[in-house]
């Protein structure tokens, strides 16, 4: 997706944080690419490239760093976009976080 089409600023993680995506398939280890208040990006498992994330399925995320779990913890999106090993997640509601508290968060974990 180009920037011009976001609604929301994105942050870039600069370190491994993992995240764990709940679906009705079964839990799947990811590792956060990105974070808005209106989604993230995911790096997905290599098993995951054949297959991918079906667009609209809906998701949540849990088990990740303390850090992020107050903003994250159990929101629930939906699968935007899926390319290979990377899939975007649409939250279903913005969370309500400012790009400060992003970086704040992310502080703490990088």
């Amino acid at each position: 997706m180009s920037d011009e089409r976001r609604t929301y600023p994105r942050l870039q993680l600069d370190c491994p944080c993992f995240v764990t995506l709940r679906r009705g398939q079964g839990d799947m280890p990811c590792m956060l690419g990105n974070i808005s208040a209106g989604g993230v990006m995911l790096q997905l498992p290599p098993h995951c490239e054949a297959e991918g994330l079906p667009f609209g399925e809906v998701v949540n995320l849990v088990e990740m760093p303390r850090a992020l779990a107050g903003a994250l913890e159990g929101v629930q999106g939906r699968v935007a976009w899926c390319s290979g090993l990377q899939a975007g997640i649409c939250f279903d509601d913005v969370l309500p976080i400012s790009v400060d508290d992003i970086l704040d968060m992310l502080d703490d974990v990088c």
